[in-house]
């Protein structure tokens, strides 16, 4: 809960005024974005995490730059009539909090989190993970109902920001809950607030309010296709191959570059990645040493793969490609064909 006090807090903090924006343009950001696209999904990676250990490295950053918000975040979680947060953006804000973060991204030190956490702020799905995150704690039986209810409060809170600073619009957050519904979690409050929207129509409005009053039954999902059924001409061969590959490598990037081998060599049935995801979770569900990451981090690696780019050949000339055909990518791509031996397992349409 604190962790996710803590990103909304922080996601305040970045839009800033006219003059902040001369310290720490976003076009200084879109730079980093652009030239560190390893870096920035190894952190969203860490924030799709439904260990939510992404939101603990945000949680330490801050308390490095402001120390009495750990106290403060503290007492807040332990007052059972804690409401809004103003307080708590106040010491942030008091703390000197903007400032520091944008020393710390000039120096841009081995390690510091902070250049890919403004950047995935900015430019990243950061209020649908910081709302996700909060509909996941709210129907998490082991929480109590103060924390329950805190969850609740900045999940209103974080999507009413995201339509004030035009950092998102109505209709996201109406796909956000087909999304979650998709992936058979009921987002019973984000249901509600959007159920309250005026430019929606009148047949999504019932529907939005239809989801808000459902009764999560934790555990129940959707039918979804299992990881065989998204591999037609599969075999154990083939599926033992993906076994061992992700009792290995498991992170969104490693996921991402599986889907992308297994789409482009005709493998995979036509699927989307949450699809795909869910498929993954299904099968390694009672593996203990494998842990898959939310779907988020998957699709970020994959847009980042998929990011058209260039490669300067020898001759000074300049070819158009896709990133994951850059060569610090494509060895990893090609090994991995090699080793599932995809070309064996296309189907035809």
């Amino acid at each position: 809960m604190s962790m996710l006090i803590l990103a909304h807090s922080l996601t305040q903090a970045h839009y800033m005024t006219k003059e902040e924006k001369n310290k720490l343009t976003r076009d200084a950001l879109r730079h980093w974005y652009e030239n560190h696209q390893e870096e920035y999904c190894n952190f969203t990676d860490l924030m799709h995490d439904r260990r939510g250990i992404g939101f603990d490295q945000v949680f330490k950053t801050a308390i490095m730059l402001v120390p009495k918000y750990e106290k403060a975040l503290l007492l807040y979680l332990k007052n059972d009539r804690s409401e809004g947060i103003e307080d708590l953006e106040k010491i942030l804000t008091d703390g000197g909090l903007k400032d520091q973060l944008a020393l710390h991204f000039r120096a841009q030190m081995p390690d510091c989190i902070v250049p890919a956490m403004l950047s995935w702020l900015f430019f990243g799905r950061s209020f649908e993970c910081m709302v996700e995150y909060g509909e996941e704690l709210i129907q998490d039986g082991k929480l109590n109902f103060l924390l329950r209810r805190l969850a609740s409060f900045n999940i209103k809170t974080i999507i009413n920001r995201s339509l004030t600073i035009g950092a998102r619009k109505e209709e996201d957050w109406v796909k956000f809950v087909s999304e979650m519904e998709d992936m058979g979690i009921t987002p019973v409050v984000t249901a509600g607030v959007v159920a309250k929207f005026k430019s929606i129509p009148t047949e999504t409005k019932v529907e939005m309010k239809s989801t808000s009053e459902k009764k999560p039954i934790p555990g129940k999902e959707k039918k979804r296709r299992s990881l065989k059924e998204l591999l037609p001409n599969s075999d154990e061969y083939l599926l033992g191959s993906i076994d061992e590959h992700i009792h290995i490598k498991q992170s969104g990037k490693d996921l991402a570059l599986l889907y992308l081998v297994l789409e482009k060599s005709r493998s995979l049935t036509n699927t989307s990645v949450v699809e795909f995801h869910a498929a993954l979770e299904q099968r390694y569900e009672k593996k203990p040493n494998i842990r898959i990451p939310g779907h988020r981090g998957i699709q970020d690696n994959l847009k980042m793969l998929l990011t058209p780019t260039t490669i300067t050949k020898k001759s000074g000339v300049e070819v158009p490609c896709m990133t994951f055909e850059r060569p610090e990518y494509m060895f990893a791509y090609n090994d991995l064909v090699e080793k599932l031996g995809v070309q064996d397992y296309a189907y035809s349409c």
